[in-house]
């Protein structure tokens, strides 16, 4: 199994329930995206109760106390700390995990949400794409890079802002289904009207958290399934 990003702290009861009820004893990895609390906030937790084989970063870290937290506790339970390269990849079972982000250009803006990293993932014949906070700078470098980045799945980056999910960028990727995980704030404005109707014309069924509740997007290599907390009608 392998874990990417572990929400907010407050919320990480939620996670480990999860992780549980679907039989997660022990993670090969634990990728923190960027060093943002909403991504990270419950990592501490994570690598406590859960048996870690490496934990993942990005290149781009932050002085904040969650993001001490996941540092201090990797360290004092003897988890491996990485920074992986573009290209680097691995196995997961029978799938298999690429590193296509951050970049150069990404990484030169000095931006948290830029240094995301980007994970490819496929298996048999489908395949997802996993975003982070990455933005436009990161999807225009992902583009020119010579990765194929045609993916079944996006989960969509920078919870759907305009900064992000560029008409070209979802044409290139040219998804079936996007996931955007959104409403975690109280009067939060995401996802932006800009990336839903991106989503729309291009004629990708997209679902968020906000309105969907827990997204669960499982393969068996061929067809993909979609279910929700809160089916809509």
């Amino acid at each position: 199994f392998m874990l990417v990003d572990t929400g907010l702290d407050e919320t990480e009861d939620v996670v480990w329930e999860y992780l549980k009820d679907v039989g997660v004893s022990k993670l090969k990895c634990l990728v923190a995206t960027h060093p943002d609390k909403d991504h990270i906030g419950g990592a501490d937790m994570v690598l406590l109760k859960v048996p870690t084989e490496r934990l993942l970063v990005s290149p781009i870290s932050k002085d904040s106390s969650y993001y001490e937290a996941m540092m201090r506790t990797a360290d004092m339970i003897s988890v491996p700390v990485e920074i992986p390269q573009v290209g680097d990849s691995w196995q997961l079972g029978e799938a298999s995990v690429t590193v296509i982000g951050p970049g150069e250009a990404a990484l030169e803006t000095e931006d948290k949400n830029e240094g995301s990293l980007i994970l490819y993932i496929s298996y048999r014949d489908v395949a997802f794409l996993l975003m982070g906070d990455a933005k436009n700078v990161s999807e225009k470098e992902l583009m020119r890079s010579g990765f194929d980045i045609s993916a079944d799945v996006i989960k969509v980056g920078h919870h759907g802002s305009k900064k992000a999910s560029s008409f070209d960028f979802v044409k290139k990727v040219s998804p079936q289904i996007a996931v955007i995980s959104c409403g975690y704030k109280e009067g939060e404005t995401l996802p932006d009207s800009k990336t839903l109707d991106t989503l729309m014309f291009l004629g990708v069924r997209t679902y968020r958290t906000d309105l969907d509740g827990t997204i669960v997007v499982s393969t068996n290599g061929e067809q993909i399934n979609v279910m929700t907390e809160n089916p809509r009608n």
